[in-house]
């Protein structure tokens, strides 16, 4: 296996523990999990994903879980128009 060695202090050996930790099976579970519904900004639904998120997050040993309010401008699409789409 490649290497690339991008910042300092790295580990071949904390390469080899994450590499290990790391579980294919269960990044195709979160990832079915994360996308099964539809989560644009600002609805129910990805509120419910955010907290899933933070939940798991403090779950694996992560407790300073920040969450950050924005004020954006977003194109949310009309589910009953039909729009075309020309490339």
């Amino acid at each position: 296996m490649y290497h690339l060695c991008l910042f300092q202090g790295y580990s071949k050996d904390l390469s080899k523990l994450v590499q290990e930790y790391i579980s294919l099976d269960q990044i195709r579970v979160n990832l079915q999990n994360y996308t099964h519904a539809v989560h644009l900004s600002g609805t129910r639904e990805n509120n419910m994903l955010r907290k899933v998120l933070a939940s798991q997050f403090h779950d694996w040993g992560l407790d300073d879980i920040n969450e950050s309010a924005y004020k954006v401008l977003l194109s949310f699409p009309n589910w009953w128009v039909v729009s075309d789409v020309f490339v």
